[in-house]
């Protein structure tokens, strides 16, 4: 039963490239295992020396994590889906490597307002909170519909 895998760029060096490909199992564990046999360099990525999955490894059945399903022993059918997705963390290093230079962090992005310091922490108290802008309000009243329908407003 051929089964449609999808991988992560991450993990695509491990497979000779390929982003989405082919391979057979009967359940999630049986399809690692082929995919292993086919491609020596895939289970390191996704497992450890004893076979368990990364915590940081997500493996999802059509669209549905296989932690809520059956894990490991989740079954696959001909057509389904299989996608392995390695979650990813940056951040700047702590220090740069010998000979590269660290790069600035670009600006924030952030559309919050921001974070206000409490009194105790600045000896000054807390601006005032923004005031917010009142909602729309509709005419109501038949009268004031029929002025705003006459004028053409």
């Amino acid at each position: 039963m051929a089964v449609k895998v999808q991988v992560t760029s991450v993990i695509q060096k491990a497979v000779d490239g390929q982003r989405e490909f082919d391979a057979e199992g009967a359940t999630v564990a049986e399809l690692i295992e082929n995919i292993n046999s086919q491609y020596p360099d895939f289970r390191s990525q996704i497992a450890d020396e004893n076979g368990e999955l990364h915590r940081f490894v997500n493996i999802y059945l059509n669209d549905e994590d296989i932690r809520y399903l059956a894990g490991k022993d989740t079954a696959v059918s001909s057509g389904d889906t299989v996608s392995f997705l390695p979650a990813l963390a940056g951040g700047a290093p702590t220090a740069p490597s010998p000979g590269v230079s660290a790069a600035p962090a670009p600006p924030s992005r952030a559309r919050h307002a921001p974070a206000r310091q409490s009194p105790s922490r600045s000896g000054a108290p807390a601006p005032p909170p923004r005031a917010r802008r009142a909602p729309a309000r509709h005419a109501t009243d038949e009268s004031t519909k029929r002025s705003l329908r006459d004028c053409g407003c």
